[in-house]
């Protein structure tokens, strides 16, 4: 296609949803299976449509992007897309971020395309005596804005009273502070929190560290502790040995594959 162009219909105006009207036309005028290399110099719409299609739905003009994707399945389409730095032809610092497939051609083809857009939104150009009263309150509202910004300038800076952080206790401090509310008779050893009395014990960095600690000492009761390899069983637990197996008459957990179940209240 050549020298094609339209206006962009809608109320919203903006040159990323042209861009993407433009190649949304292409795909429309294309026949069934039919392959289409797309050059332009739109970087957002370039990286979005190589994205997948799924990101396209949350990105701005997604009913476009909707469309567009819904017609290349439908025709099957093949859309190539090529990003090229505009007007390289009078700009000597985007002409060296040029793409090494770029010819003179592809720089006319763009010149070429910029024109035709220039006709399209002609068709959506405000009258000028429509649109003089707008812009004339614009401005005035712009000086409005400036004085305002100006005044409040000239204001001495507001203290900003933060509140200060507060340091949030570690692990080991809050396990310190658990130990000495305690009911039981617990010390630190080590990397652990052990009862004097029972001789339960429990590693400080246990998911049940707290539950362990906040429970009471069953050394009164008749359930008492013995070793189970390098674990305690917990007093807790009324174990018997039954056909082998240690087994809590209570819970019913048991120390076949892991004896820490006993080690826990």
């Amino acid at each position: 296609m050549y020298n094609f162009w339209q206006a962009l219909p809608g109320q919203q105006q903006t040159v990323p949803r042209a861009e993407l009207y433009a190649l949304l036309l292409s795909v429309l005028h294309v026949e069934v299976d039919g392959v289409i290399d797309f050059f332009t110099d739109s970087l957002i719409t370039a990286n979005t449509f190589n994205k997948c299609p799924d990101r396209a739905k949350f990105a701005n003009d997604a009913d476009l992007w909707c469309q567009l994707f819904q017609h290349i399945s439908i025709k099957n389409l093949l859309v190539r897309m090529y990003w090229m730095p505009s007007h390289t032809d009078t700009n000597l610092a985007k002409k060296k971020k040029a793409p090494p497939w770029m010819q003179e051609w592809h720089v006319k083809g763009n010149n070429a395309a910029d024109n035709c857009a220039n006709d399209g939104a002609a068709f959506h150009a405000i009258p000028e005596d429509k649109a003089k009263p707008v812009l004339d309150k614009l401005k005035n509202l712009m000086l409005v804005q400036s004085r305002i910004i100006h005044a409040i300038k000239m204001y001495p800076q507001r203290k900003c009273n933060k509140k200060p952080l507060l340091e949030q206790p570690t692990r080991l401090q809050k396990v310190e502070e658990a130990v000495w509310q305690s009911k039981q008779s617990l010390v630190l050893e080590g990397s652990r929190v052990c009862c004097i009395k029972c001789h339960a014990s429990v590693p400080i960095k246990a998911s049940h560290a707290f539950d362990f600690i906040g429970s009471s000492c069953l050394t009164e009761e008749k359930y008492m502790s013995f070793a189970l390899g390098n674990l305690h069983t917990h007093p807790s637990h009324h174990v018997v040995l039954y056909g082998g197996v240690l087994l809590c008459r209570q819970c019913g957990s048991t120390g076949v594959n892991k004896a820490i179940n006993l080690n826990r209240p």
